[in-house]
This record gives structure tokens, sequence and C-alpha cells, in this order.
């Protein structure tokens, strides 16, 4: 049975060849993945169809989650204003799928005539279509519900983005609701606006030429026709007035133009074409499902023309969605850079994208001339455009990304005197900046290959000296003004503001190279910092402001200030990035020293900070109280609430390691009330991390030292918890490091193994050093947990004396003499009775005497009952008690464990407490 041209349900109905949904007469807007599962539940009609069918006829080889489909249905069902009660078309059943559950009926299509899908050849003037039109099937649709309810549709986009193709698809499907068929007007030859009449009457009556537009209107004033009118833009006024003219005296002629801009003719219908969709910029994908996208399938299809044998593998998706991706989703470029793939390999095109004008060349000889170089097609955009455009299409080059109206007028104002509203308006109405108004302010943008040619544009100029100034003195005064708001304002860390971050690094490379201005480096890395911070980029930072330093070495006068902040700057780099080492302590105490002599008491707290880490890292936790002493006494209650919780976390960390257990807890529960009492959301402001991550990380180790595992794993995972949905690397780091410890104390392997390897996944990804050296950490732990195997420490990882430290708590055979030694001195008060417990326990395996292990263990105990460690002491008396055991001191073994296992109130499925019960009932 041939399935029905059309399905009636309500008041639509659904073109399933034409992929059309109707109101009436009017076409619904729907995207394609809501219109495939509109065809799929309808021809289903009263019958459930399951989540999974759904998915696998709608996404065929693309893996997509529940959720997707959920998305897609809710579209949907706002498309048919479904609201669940007065109107029903879709049901959710519970546990099994999707039912359309209105009535449906075969029809006839009105207003497009049920042979549309096979045009009457006899009666098109149209080009053919040599190649198949890949990834258009919904702007086709669009296209043709326009034409059918209104009399001038134009197909507006950027040059090469497919405008003709659509238009002529289109035409093709609508031949047959026209009863003198379609015309093609080709208006690219014409260089004479006068002759745009004269030759849409030839291609309508190549007997008859006419002169103006009245004759033209006279012409067609009897006919029932399609007028396809293609390549306006260069005679774009002529273009209108004769189509307006036509309108007029022509009631039963439609108009479908395509042009870089609007003819903005009486009663135009404007459809602006988009590139062809592309993958998402992260995530590796497979061939079948990078050819889901409409891009890739197209290059991918245009390759295996160009070059027998070409086969497309997984390894090549990367090369293929970058190449995509570079060119803008076009399809003239995408076709341009397939001809070149057998010649340069698709590795070596997308390495010689940045050189896109002198490779992509060879377009079909057959074409138009503007259509066989990627240059040539840019060029006739530009021929088109007045100097003042030309000026500022050149002067927008020098933004890497989105820009507002303001960035743009910031980087022409100087030097150019033009209405900038009326020329930005004009290039994007020309298609040579899209914008997007989905966000609170509007945001434009030059794809990537017009950027390239208009920056070419501007260096042949001479004006890209001037432009790089100012724009590198625009992106400083943006974020100057945030910064003197709020010192480092967390606002810059939102998605609006972070599309900033290219245009920084380009401004930054700029003043190295083009500007060779040092005191520009210092004053934009000083200005953008918070972005790089809050995007976790310190290494990519610390490189510039290294070079930025050295820079301005050279200067005669050096900028105090701008040292200050550069040098604390890059002491928080190289923290996350080394941990310690002398550049970490010369870079905090460098801008330590700044900080008092210019009295500038932020930015001492904030170096103090760094030193109190640094002192941390190096296992000098007696400096580093001192350290958060003296940040305290600059911080007294009601200076600054983000002050006062910096101060309490380096009064937090520096008492935990410390061993004051019970004031480092008190500390972190009265900061986390203050975080709670101002709401932060998510502006970490000077203390560049959630505080609530890197207090809970550190609480979580304090609680589970406390004895209380259960609450310390609440909390550390909230901490992870809290960092993940901050998106924010640094954060995530600091939960995942107290997260891990935790598991690790509880035994819990499985979940370890998995937060160490986000943890080395993150750090590595960002090339965060000192985390990597973490998550080596943790996973050398694991190893011994679950296998016993020892690995050796590699003297290419940087470890601190803390990961030595941590280490010693899984095992006696990880203990270090170090470590000991430190223990002993009394420098590692946190841990001490853990590390004096291994020592006695390393005596026992090494064969010692039970009498010498048993000092280390009363010593230990001694320790832990002193600073109310509960899990050490739980240890310590395990092993003391064993030791007595083994001496028939069995009575004094079992009084021992209960005195400790009774002050336990959770936590009593974790391995030391399972240990010391056994032994207690055994």
């Amino acid at each position: 049975m041939n399935q029905p041209q059309a399905w009636q349900f309500g008041a639509f109905k659904l073109l399933p060849a034409q992929r059309l949904l109707l109101e009436g007469n009017a076409p619904v807007r729907v995207g394609g993945r809501a219109l495939d599962l509109l065809i799929v539940l309808v021809e289903a009609a009263g019958k459930i169809v399951g989540r999974d069918e759904l998915i696998a006829s709608v996404w065929k080889k693309v893996v997509v989650d529940e959720g997707s489909l959920r998305v897609h249905v809710a579209a949907l069902r706002r498309a048919l204003r479904d609201d669940g009660d007065l109107r029903r078309y879709i049901v959710n059943v519970a546990g099994r799928g999707y039912c359309f559950v209105e009535d449906v009926s075969p029809s006839t299509p009105d207003g497009v005539n049920e042979t549309m899908s096979m045009p009457h050849e006899g009666r098109s003037h149209l080009p053919s279509l040599l190649v198949n039109v890949v990834g258009r099937e919904e702007a086709i649709s669009e296209v043709c519900g326009m034409v059918i309810k209104n009399r001038m549709v134009a197909v507006v986009g950027a040059g090469g983005v497919g405008k003709t193709t659509v238009a002529i698809a289109a035409a093709a499907q609508l031949t047959a609701n026209y009863r003198d068929g379609v015309r093609f007007v080709d208006l690219a030859p014409l260089s004479d606006a006068q002759q745009v009449a004269n030759v849409w009457a030839h291609a309508v009556d190549p007997t008859r030429p006419v002169l103006h537009e009245g004759e033209l209107g006279e012409l067609l004033a009897d006919r029932h026709m399609l007028i396809v009118l293609d390549n306006c833009e260069h005679v774009v006024q002529a273009a209108a007035a004769a189509a307006e003219a036509v309108l007029i005296a022509a009631p039963g002629v439609h108009v479908l133009a395509t042009s870089r801009e609007p003819t903005r003719a009486m009663g135009e219908w404007v459809i602006r074409l988009a590139s062809l969709e592309l993958p998402p910029a992260s995530g590796r994908l497979t061939v079948e499902q990078a050819e889901e996208f409409s891009a890739v399938q197209l290059f991918t299809q245009r390759i295996a023309a160009n070059f027998a044998g070409f086969l497309f593998r997984d390894d090549d998706v990367p090369h293929a969605i970058e190449i995509c991706r570079r060119l803008d989703g076009i399809p003239l470029a995408i076709e341009l850079a397939a001809g070149r793939v057998a010649q340069l390999g698709l590795p070596g095109l997308a390495a010689r994208l940045e050189d896109r004008f002198a490779i992509l060349t060879k377009g079909r000889r057959t074409a138009l001339p503007r259509q066989q170089t990627l240059r040539a097609a840019i060029d006739w955009s530009y021929e088109q455009l007045s100097e003042d455009q030309k000026a500022v299409l050149r002067r927008l080059s020098v933004f890497a990304g989105a820009f507002s109206f303001d960035s743009a007028v910031a980087v022409c104002e100087d030097d150019l005197t033009t209405d900038y509203f009326d020329a930005i308006d004009e290039l994007v109405l020309k298609s040579l900046i899209t914008v997007d108004t989905g966000t609170d302010v509007g945001r434009y943008r030059l794809l990537e290959t017009t950027r390239a040619y208009a920056h070419e544009k501007l260096k042949e100029a001479g004006e890209l000296l001037a432009a790089s100034r100012a724009h590198a003195l625009h992106v400083c005064i943006v974020f100057e003004r945030v910064e003197s708001a709020s010192p480092f304002d967390g606002a810059v860390g939102d998605a609006g503001d972070a599309r900033w971050i290219d245009d920084i690094k380009l401004a930054v490379q700029m003043s190295f190279s083009t500007l060779r201005d040092p005191r520009m480096s210092m004053r934009l890395l000083s200005a953008t910092a918070s972005v790089w911070f809050q995007r976790s980029l310190l290494d990519e930072y610390r490189e510039r402001a290294e070079l930025a330093l050295e820079k301005a070495g050279d200067l005669a006068e050096q900028p105090e200030e701008a040292l200050m902040r550069m040098w604390n700057l890059l002491g928080l780099c190289y923290w996350h990035i080394k941990g310690t080492g002398p550049e970490v302590a010369r870079a905090f105490g460098r801008a330590y020293d700044l900080a008092r002599r210019l009295r500038n008491v932020h930015f001492e707290r904030m170096a103090l900070w760094g030193l109190c880490a640094q002192s941390c890292s190096t296992g000098d936790y007696a400096a580093a109280l001192a350290l958060a002493h003296q940040h305290a006494n600059l911080t007294p209650l009601g200076t600054d609430p983000q002050a006062e919780i910096q101060s309490g976390n380096v009064m937090q960390v520096s008492l935990h390691f410390m061993g004051d257990l019970a004031a480092s807890r008190g500390e972190a529960m009265a900061t986390i009330g203050l975080i709670r009492r101002i709401d932060l959301h998510g502006n970490f402001g000077q203390f560049r991390l959630d505080p609530h991550s890197v207090i809970n990380a550190f609480l979580s180790h304090t609680l589970w030292i406390q004895g209380l595992p259960t609450q310390a794993l609440e909390v550390a995972a909230e901490a992870v918890q809290s960092a993940r949905s901050t998106r924010h690397a640094l954060s995530l780091c600091f939960a995942l490091f107290g997260h891990c410890a935790v598991l690790l104390w509880c035994g819990r392997w499985v979940e370890l193994g998995r937060q160490a390897d986000s943890l080395m996944e993150v750090a590595t990804d960002r090339r965060l050093g000192f985390w990597k050296a973490w998550a080596q950490t943790y996973k050398d732990a694991l190893a011994y947990g679950t296998e016993g195997v020892v690995v050796p420490h590699s003297p290419g990882v940087l470890r601190v004396p803390h990961q030595f430290e941590m280490l010693t708590t899984v095992s006696d055979e990880l203990l270090s003499g170090e470590v000991l030694l430190r223990a002993e001195a009394g420098h590692c008060p946190w841990c001490a009775p853990e590390v004096l417990r291994a020592q006695g326990e390393r005596l026992l395996r090494q064969g010692s005497a039970p009498q010498e292990a048993e000092q280390w263990f009363i010593r230990a105990l001694d320790l832990a009952r002193a600073s109310r460690a509960l899990s050490w002491e739980l240890r310590a008396a395990t092993s003391l008690a064993q030791c007595w055991l083994n001496q028939n001191q069995r009575d004094d073994a079992s009084a021992l464990l209960a005195g400790v296992l009774e002050r336990y109130t959770e936590g009593f499925d974790t391995p030391d407490v399972q240990r010391a019960l056994q032994m207690l009932q055994g």
C-alpha cells in the first residue's frame, strides 16, 4: 500500500515527501529532528512507539540519550500547541514510549499539488542539479512553504552557502503548482543594471524584448508562474524595482530571489540560509556519527567524487571536522577543499588552511568565475561595498570571535569618520557579518574565511598597527571597568564573557609582535587575569606572563602596581603547575613586598594566601599557620566577605596540618556559614577558586580523621558536585583531591580509581603538574591497595611532602625515611600518629621484637588521643591490640579496642572499623 502524500489531523496537514507541516495553508516552523519524530509517530498513529525505536529511526547511527528525545518531543508539542489538556496529540506512555492519539486520515495536499515531488519537466525551465543536495531538506521545505504563502521570497546568505541550489531544488518541487511553470533568471552575468527587466523577459519569452519594468509587468500580467530570480546582489535595486512592477501587474506570479542581501522589495519575505550543520567542537566521533552532520557528509561525498579509492576512517574524522569548522560549513568552500585532499591529504589540508586563499582554487570549470576560487567568491562581495563599509569590515577583522556593537565602534572610531551603525547594518544585510540575537546583547561575528580575507585587506591598507592597538586598548578598558566595580569580579567567568578569551589571547600576542609594547602586554595580562584563571588556562598564562615580565625589564620606569599584580598571578600559576619550588616563593615574595610598599592590603592578603599555600606544599606547616595569622590580622570582621572567606580557608588548612582538628573544623564551618549568608552564586572573586569545593575538600579530611567517615564521604562528594557545577577545572582539582583521600581511607577502591582518573584527565588537559602529581599519588595508592604493588617513585614526578605523608597512610611499605624523621621532629602533626604506627608495623614485618614495635604503637596512640584523631587512634589501637594478642594479652587488647569502638557513631562498614570488630569478636 502506497503511503499517502499527506496526513490530516486537526487543523494540521503533514506532507512527508516535502518534509512540510502546514496549519491551514501556513507552514509551521519545526526542526528537522522534531519533524522526523512527527512523521514516525503519525505513520504509527494509535500505536505506542518505543523510545529505542524512535531514537533509532530519527538519529540512526548517532548515539544520543533519552534527554535528546524528550527535548525534541517537547519542541514538537510546542509547534502543535499540544497543551495536554484542551489539545492533545502526543502522549507519553510511562515506561513504554510515545503514542500519537489524534485521529489521522490520508489527504491530498491543498495548495501543494499532489505531483509536487515529481515536477513536469516540460513546464520547468530550471538548471539541472548535477550533484546530490546535502543537508538542505529543512531549508527546501521552508522555502516551499514560504513561496506557497507569499508572492515574494528571498533566500539570503553568504557567498557559496548554497542559495541557488536551495532555490532550484525548491522550485523543482513547486513547478506543478503553477499553470505556466517555472522560469530561471540568472542575473550573475549582468554588468548593467538597466538590463535586468530585459534579461527577465528573455527567460519568459525569448521573442519579446522589453525596455523597462512596466513592459515586463505587461508581459507577465496573465501568467501563473514562479520566477527564480538568481544572484541579485550586484543589481539589487534594479531587481527590486522589476520584482515590484511584476507583483503589481501580474497577480499570478510568485518570485523566489537569491541574493547576498535582501532586495527590500515591497512584500518581500526573507529566509536567511545558514551554513551546513557542523559537529560539536569537542568529543571524538566515529565516521558514522560524523557523517550525520551535513557539512562532513558533503565533504566526504565530494572527496569520494574527486579521489578514487578514498576511504573515510575514524582516524580521519578529527581532521575532517576541523576543516569543515574552519570553513564555517560553507558548501562552496567545502567543495573546493575536497578537491585538494588527493594532493594534500586530510592532515596536510587541515595544516594548510591558514593559506586557504592560495589552495582553495580548483572549482568546477563550468562554474561562474566567482565560484571557482574561494578568494573570488569573497572578492565578489567585497567589491560591492562602499569605501566606508570596506573600511569597517577591515577593522572588524581584528576580532578573533564574537563582538558587540560597542566593541565594533571601539576599534573603528579613532581613524574612521563614518556612520558605524549604518555600515555594520549593511554588512549584516550583505551576509558578511552574522549576528546572534539570542543573547542579552546582540553579538556580531565574521565567518572565519571572511575574517581571514578582511585581515589581508587590513594589512594591505597599512591599518594593522592602528587597528591592533585599538583592539588591545578596548580589551583593557572592558576588563579594567569590570574590575573597578569589584576586584577580580567573577562576572567575567559567565558564558557571555567567556567568549572574550580568544580576543584576549590575540590582543596579548599582538602586543608582543605587532605593537612591541611591554606596557600594553602587562596591562592586558593584568586586566584579563580573571578570564584566564576562570578557564584554568594557567600554563598558557604563565608563558605570556613570563615573557611580559622579561620585556618589562627593559622599561626605564617599572610599573610597580602592574608588577605586583603580575608576580602574584604568576605565583598562583607556579603553585598550581608545580606545587612548590623557588619560583613559587619568589613570585609570591615579590608580590608581597610590592604590596607592602604600595600599601595595597588586598594584594598583601593575596600574596599571604600564596605564601601560606607554598609553605603547606613544602611541609612547613608551622610557617603556614603563622602566615594564616598574619592574614587574619589584616582581615578583621566586617572587612570584606570574600577576604574573610579567604582568611578562614588559610586558617582552616593550616590548623588541619598542625593537627588541631577541632579548631580547623570550627574555622571551616564558620566560613561555610559566611559563604551561605552572602550567597556567592559562582562569583569566586579574589578567591579564584570555588570556596565550597576548597573548604569542603579539607573539611572532609578533618572529619575522617576525627572518626566521622560517613560525613567525610558526604562532604567530599558535595565538594566535587559543587566544583563540577562551576565547570572550573582548578576548583574541580581541589575537590577531587579531597574526595580521593577519603575514598582511599574508606577502602572504596573502585570509586577511587574513577576519581583519580578524572583528576588525572583534568590536570593533564590543563597542564597542571601539581594536580597531576596528586592524581599519580592516588593511583600509586590504588595499585598497592588493590594489588599490593609498590610503584617506584618516578624522579620526573615532582612530589611534595604532603603526598609522601598521604602514601604512608596506605601501608608501612610506602613509609619513607624522610616522613618518619619529619613526624618525630613534630613537622607533620596531622598524620604523625599514623606515621609512628606505620613504623611499628614495619619493624614487625622486618622481624623485630614485639616489644620494640609496641613502643611505637603506644606513642602513636598517645598522639592520636592528644589531637582527638579518632581514626588514627583506632588504627594505633588495632596495631597495639594485635601486638598484645600475639603476646597472649587478650583482655588488655579487647579492652583497648572496645574503648575506642564505643566512641564510633558511624562508618561501621569501613575497613578499619571492620578489622577492629573482627579482632574484638575473635
